[in-house]
């Protein structure tokens, strides 16, 4: 039996495929959609905190799928009247390194039924916290990111992210960026803002142009701001999910979700960066293969569909070790 779920997304994300909200669609019913990010536009936070509680006593659905990544927009006590009504499952797909965000994931933690990161580093911190927390990885829009024409004029070797120069690897990608203008000055450019600080002239894509960037280019960089277990953001499915080849930064646990030399590349450094372009832009078939490969990866194991089944699972699971706590807790 399919159960009640309502989403309470960060809205536009997926615009206009929703695939989030169509993979939710297909697994839980009924599935109602809170769209708390446009209405609190409409008629501020609070009163939107309001209609949300009193659509929650209304309508109990079994659990909620919040996404709030910003402390501004949601305190303990709003979420601990929330759960009143229904099982809230906190998902973030964010990452942060300072000490007043992890404090309050922790706070809104402890009042929800589970809180879901897309890297085991923070599940590890967050348990020791006293938070019900777990793993569940981003999907992607398999809609926009899917083998399409090649289209000429792009560049051999892209990396398409912005530069916000205050993240954990932020000289590390502008490092990796600068060497690379240097090493491949007429196959390799960055799309994204934030560059022109330190002198490059470039701009942000779309998701259509990215699209054809992926399908287009050679090979396409994935980078992360962080060097957290299993943490790589969207853009590395988007990559994959193109059938294009994806070079990725050597993160821990990469090797539990993919395949070096199957379905990815990798590189230690960046030395080791300039190494792995040269060789696989003179290898067309070994690259097109991985490129293939990477296709057939995100495809079936890494769309919002799949995340779907993953978190019933997980649901399941929890479902279990609570039934279990109560039952010896009666004993």
């Amino acid at each position: 039996m399919k159960e009640s779920i309502i989403l309470y997304l960060i809205s536009g994300e997926t615009a206009p495929n929703f695939v989030i909200r169509s993979a939710f669609q297909a697994h839980f019913e009924p599935c109602y959609d809170f769209d708390w990010v446009h209405i609190a536009s409409q008629i501020g936070l609070e009163e939107m905190h309001r209609r949300f509680i009193e659509t929650l006593k209304t309508l109990r659905p079994h659990y909620c799928f919040m996404q709030v990544q910003d402390p501004s927009k949601m305190d303990p006590y709003v979420v601990r009247e929330m759960a009143k009504y229904t099982k809230i499952i906190h998902w973030t797909g964010d990452v942060r390194s300072s000490a007043t965000w992890y404090n309050w994931m922790a706070d809104i933690g402890r009042e929800v039924y589970v809180t879901l990161f897309t890297n085991e580093s923070d599940v590890e911190k967050m348990s020791a916290l006293g938070v019900n927390a777990n793993y569940l990885q981003v999907g992607f829009d398999d809609i926009y990111y899917r083998r399409k024409t090649c289209i000429k004029g792009w560049p051999d070797v892209v990396f398409v992210a912005n530069n916000h120069d205050m993240f954990e690897l932020s000289g590390y990608r502008k490092h990796a960026v600068l060497t690379m203008y240097e090493a491949f000055p007429h196959q390799f450019r960055v799309f994204g803002n934030g560059w022109h600080r330190w002198g490059i002239r470039t701009e942000s894509i779309d998701h259509t142009l990215e699209a054809e960037c992926y399908n287009s280019c050679k090979i396409a960089l994935s980078i992360s701001n962080y060097q957290h277990r299993r943490y790589h953001s969207d853009r590395l499915l988007r990559i994959m999910g193109c059938g294009c080849f994806a070079l990725s930064h050597a993160y821990p646990g990469l090797e539990q979700d993919y395949t070096p030399g199957f379905d990815i590349e990798t590189f230690s450094g960046i030395d080791e960066l300039i190494e792995r372009c040269n060789y696989y832009l003179t290898n067309d078939n070994q690259r097109k293969q991985i490129g293939n490969n990477a296709l057939l990866t995100a495809h079936t194991k890494c769309t919002w569909n799949i995340r779907c089944i993953e978190l019933k699972q997980l649901l399941g699971q929890v479902e279990t070790r609570a039934a279990k706590i109560n039952v010896a807790a009666e004993q």
